[in-house]
C-alpha cells in the first residue's frame, strides 16, 4: 500500500495548531496520524530545530555531524532544471546497499524505476516548489529486491527557492 502526504511543518497555520510532530497533512488536506519511524521523526524534529519559525532551513544550518546515527540512512539532493528534475549529492550505505548501485551524481530520472518514476518525480517536486516536507510508506522494485519503505523528505534554501533536499529512507524488507 502506498502512503503519500505531506507533514505540516507551519505552527502559526489554524491546522498546524491542532498538529503533533508526527502529525501529517494528507494531499487532501485532512489531518491524519502517521506512524513514523524513529529515524524519520528524528530527522523531522532535527530539520524543524534549524527553523523554528516554520520555513524549509538553509542548507548550510544542516550539520551532518548533529545526526550522524542516521547517515546510513540519509539522502540529499540538489534541485536542477528549475525543479524539474533532482541530483544525488550524497547517499547513505543503507539506501545505496537497497538500490544496489552508488546513487552519487547521479540524476533522480536516471534512478527511478519506470513504474514509479513520475510518483517519485511528484513528491520531490512538491517538496521544491511548496517547500513542505513529504512522506511516503510505499515499495521499492528497482532495488536489490522488493522490499517496503518508508521516506520523508525535507526542503533546504540557500536564499528565497529550495535549493536542496534532505531526507531519509527506511527499509523494511516487507510490503
Amino acid at each position: 500500500m502506498t502512503t503519500a502526504a505531506t507533514i505540516e511543518p507551519t505552527a502559526g497555520r489554524r491546522a498546524a495548531s491542532r498538529a503533533t510532530p508526527d502529525a501529517i497533512l494528507c494531499d487532501g488536506g485532512a489531518m491524519a496520524p502517521v506512524a513514523l519511524d524513529a529515524s524519520l521523526r528524528q530527522l523531522h524534529g532535527y530539520w524543524r530545530t534549524l527553523s523554528p519559525r516554520g520555513l524549509p532551513p538553509q542548507r548550510s544550518a544542516l550539520d551532518p555531524f548533529e545526526i550522524r546515527e542516521l547517515l546510513p540512512r540519509i539522502l540529499l539532493l540538489q534541485v536542477v532544471e528549475d525543479g524539474e528534475d533532482f541530483e544525488y549529492r550524497i547517499a547513505g550505505q543503507e539506501v545505496e546497499n537497497a538500490t544496489g548501485r552508488s546513487l552519487r551524481g547521479l540524476r533522480l530520472t536516471d534512478v527511478a524505476g519506470r513504474r514509479g518514476r513520475d510518483r517519485v518525480l511528484d513528491d520531490y517536486r512538491r517538496v521544491a516548489l511548496e517547500g513542505r516536507p513529504h512522506f511516503r510508506r510505499d515499495r521499492l522494485e528497482g532495488g536489490v529486491r522488493p522490499m517496503g519503505f518508508q521516506r520523508l523528505i525535507l526542503p533546504l534554501h540557500t536564499g528565497k527557492a529550495v535549493t536542496h533536499i534532505v531526507g531519509a529512507m527506511v527499509f523494511d524488507g516487507t510490503c
